[in-house]
């Protein structure tokens, strides 16, 4: 299973990194607002290893067990108010998009996005 494009290298274009800045910085307000600060120090790394153009480092904390993994992940936080929750589910699969668009190819981050794109239709 590869993580990444074969032979090709993340796309860290002005607009993308811009993109994946917004969005990181959306979630982050989403989850101070819910009480769960916890994971914003990751995803604020995420958006930095991005300006700076640090690809390994940039995969290794997207495809951390903080982010992707099993129980306590970031896409499995429950929001006990049901508008943030919805809030979280919109940005979070933004978020996932954005990893693809700029060449994050990995199954358990597919497996996310289906997931998110079948509870946002709701």
């Amino acid at each position: 299973m590869h993580l990444f494009k074969r032979d090709q290298p993340l796309n860290f274009s002005g607009p993308q990194i811009q993109s994946l800045g917004e969005i990181i910085d959306s979630l982050a307000t989403t989850l101070r607002d819910a009480g769960l600060s916890f994971y914003i120090n990751q995803l604020h790394q995420i958006k930095s290893a991005a300006a700076n153009e640090d690809e390994e480092t940039f995969k290794k904390l997207v495809i951390s067990h903080e982010l992707f993994g099993g129980s306590g992940a970031l896409w499995e936080v429950y929001i006990s108010d049901a508008e943030l929750q919805n809030i979280f589910y919109h940005q979070f699969r933004h978020f996932v998009i954005q990893l693809q668009v700029m060449g994050i190819r990995n199954q358990r981050i597919n497996q996310t996005k289906k997931f998110f794109d079948q509870i946002t239709k709701k």
